[in-house]
């Protein structure tokens, strides 16, 4: 996946924690994946550093949630694009000389952001333990996300299988992929559609074992895939992520 010195529209740039108890929150992720934080803004804001380098933000909230940025050259236009092809919620904060951020839900409900950089680049760091390793958006309807996705945020999508078993799209081909569509109809319970952050470890089950001690859920068992050792976790308040050991 093309890194921090390589941003293409579309492709995530920053994600944040939304998170109802952002000092537990700190300590979780301190403790799981050694990160140090410094306050980026006088609302709250904080900057997650993994060896210095900046890897993710924390912002208080209500809804206990990771965000997924995608960058682009200019928010208000990617507003104004997103409500044309069916997006609501629109929120547009031109946080100073930082970025100008648009937050939407895409057609089919998942919550997703805009990042135009300024003086914050977004990552600074990526494919190594602690830091996000790939990110996608599990969708209940694929063909409206799709849609979106390519309309708004300029994606030209990569069909990795297309049937009723699994169906999954990149965004971009092999090893220069970005983010991913995943079709979750099939899923029994009907969880909404969202997106999914990864973040690499060392050893999958160690962090497991870590994030229960910390006061983190297991949400699904540890499991070998062919892309490496996964494990589906949340944070004490209940925010969802994905920790992935490579291969």
């Amino acid at each position: 996946m093309p890194g921090p010195e390589s941003y293409r529209e579309g492709q995530p740039r920053w994600i944040a924690l939304e998170s109802s108890d952002p000092p537990r929150a700190q300590a979780f992720y301190a403790g799981l994946f050694g990160w140090t934080f410094a306050e980026s803004s006088p609302e709250g804001h904080v900057d997650c550093l993994l060896g210095g380098a900046r890897v993710a933000g924390v912002l208080p909230g209500d809804a206990d949630r990771w965000l997924v940025y995608l960058s682009v050259a200019d928010a208000e236009a990617t507003a104004g694009a997103a409500l044309t092809h069916g997006a609501g919620a629109i929120v547009i904060d031109r946080a100073g000389a930082r970025a100008t951020t648009v937050l939407l839900d895409d057609p089919t409900g998942a919550r997703v952001g805009g990042w135009q950089a300024a003086s914050h680049p977004g990552f600074e760091v990526m494919w190594q333990p602690g830091s996000p390793v790939w990110f996608e958006t599990v969708t209940r309807d694929f063909a409206a996300a799709s849609a979106f996705y390519t309309a708004v945020f300029g994606w030209t999508l990569e069909v990795l299988s297309d049937d009723d078993d699994f169906r999954f799209s990149t965004f971009g081909s092999g090893r220069e992929a970005m983010t991913g569509i995943e079709d979750a109809a099939r899923y029994p319970g009907g969880e909404p559609s969202r997106w999914v952050v990864y973040f690499g470890v060392a050893d999958a089950d160690a962090a497991v074992a870590r994030a229960l001690e910390l006061g983190g859920t297991l949400r699904a068992s540890v499991e070998d895939t062919p892309f490496g050792r996964l494990a589906q976790l949340a944070d004490p308040m209940g925010a969802a992520f994905r920790v992935m050991q490579e291969p």
